[in-house]
C-alpha cells in the first residue's frame, strides 16, 4: 500500500502525539507508584532505584504495547486513540488501585485476589464507601488522562519525544535491574527493601556479571565508610546467599538455588550469627565483607 506525503505525515503525527501522552505519564506512573512507599524514608540511593523501576520496569513495556497498537492499527487513527487510551487509564488505575489495597492488606491484586472480589466482594469486609471510593478513583483517572490527551494536542511540533523517551526507559530499566542484582547478592536493604512494596515487580536477582556491576555502584561497599571513620569506627559487613527466603519466596526457593551456587546447599541463620559475632570480636578487622552465600559470588 502505497501512502501519500499527507498520509504519511498524519500517520507519524499521530505516532509523536501518543508518545507526548507516555511522556506526560510518566510523572503520573511515578506518583501513583509513590504512594506504595509512603512512610518509608527514602535515601538518595533509593529514590534513584525508586525513580529507574517506576520509569523504566512500569513505562518500557506501556511504551512497547503502544507502539504495537500503532503498527497494527495505524490506519484507523480514532481507534488507536481509544485503544490507547483505555491501556493507559487501565494500567493507572490498576497501581492506584493496587497501592490502596496494599495499604490495607498488604498484599497485592493478582488473579486470586480479582477471582474473590467478583465471587464474593461482601466476604471481605470491606463497606460500601470502599467501592464508592474505587469508582471515584476511576473517574480521576480518566478525567487525569483525558486532559493528557487534550494537552498533547497544544504541543506543537513533537518531533523529538519518542527516542528520547524510550532511551530514557531502556536506561533506567538497565539501571533498576543493575542495582537490584548488586543490591541482593550484597544484602543492601535501602533496595531489597522496596522489592515488595511494587506490584508485579519481579526484578533479576543474579548475573554472573554482577561484582562488575557492583565496582561501579556504591552499594553495600563498607570500605570507604571504614576508611573515613578509622581509627574509631570500625565497619564490615556480611554478604548473605541462600539463607533466608527474600519476601515472598518460600523454602523450595532456596532450594532451587542452591542447586546453582558450588556448595549445592542452603546455609543456617547460625552461620551468619556466628560470623557477625567474630566480626565484633576481632577489632583488627574492618572494612571487610564477609560472603556466606555457599560460593555463589565465584559465578
Amino acid at each position: 500500500m502505497k501512502l501519500s506525503r499527507s498520509a504519511l505525515k498524519d500517520i507519524t503525527g499521530l505516532y509523536r502525539r501518543l508518545m507526548v501522552v507516555m511522556a506526560l505519564n510518566v510523572p503520573v506512573i511515578w506518583g501513583i507508584l509513590l504512594l506504595d512507599v509512603r512512610g518509608v524514608k527514602l535515601s538518595a540511593l533509593s529514590a534513584a532505584y525508586f525513580t529507574s523501576v517506576a520509569a523504566g520496569y512500569y513505562m518500557l513495556p506501556l511504551l512497547l504495547l503502544v507502539t504495537v497498537i500503532f503498527a497494527v492499527f495505524f490506519a484507523a487513527k480514532r481507534v488507536v486513540t481509544w485503544l490507547v487510551g483505555i491501556v493507559v487509564v487501565f494500567f493507572a488505575y490498576f497501581l492506584l488501585l493496587d497501592s490502596f489495597v496494599y495499604e490495607i492488606c498488604k498484599l497485592h491484586i493478582d488473579l486470586f485476589w480479582l477471582e474473590f472480589v467478583l465471587e464474593d466482594y461482601q466476604g471481605l469486609g470491606l463497606p460500601t464507601s470502599t467501592l464508592l471510593s474505587a469508582l471515584a478513583a476511576l473517574v480521576a483517572v480518566i478525567v487525569v488522562e483525558l486532559g493528557i490527551f487534550a494537552l498533547s494536542r497544544r504541543i506543537s511540533r513533537p518531533r523529538h519525544v519518542a527516542l528520547p523517551l524510550f532511551a530514557l526507559a531502556i536506561l533506567a530499566f538497565g539501571f533498576s535491574q543493575v542495582a537490584h542484582i548488586v543490591a541482593y547478592k550484597r544484602n543492601d536493604a535501602r533496595i531489597t527493601s522496596l522489592t515488595p512494596r511494587f506490584p508485579f515487580y519481579v526484578p533479576f536477582t543474579s548475573h554472573r556479571n554482577a561484582d562488575k556491576f557492583g565496582e561501579l555502584m556504591p552499594l553495600g561497599e563498607p570500605a570507604a565508610a571504614a576508611e573515613a571513620l578509622a581509627p574509631r569506627i570500625r565497619v564490615n559487613a556480611v554478604a548473605l546467599g541462600a539463607i533466608l527466603p527474600p519476601p515472598g519466596k518460600d523454602s523450595d526457593y532456596l532450594r532451587a538455588l542452591a542447586k546453582e551456587i558450588p556448595l549445592q546447599r542452603v546455609g543456617e541463620p547460625d552461620l551468619v550469627a556466628s560470623t557477625v559475632l567474630h566480626l565484633l570480636g576481632n577489632d583488627f578487622i574492618t572494612g571487610e565483607i564477609v560472603r556466606i552465600d555457599g560460593g555463589a559470588h565465584l559465578r
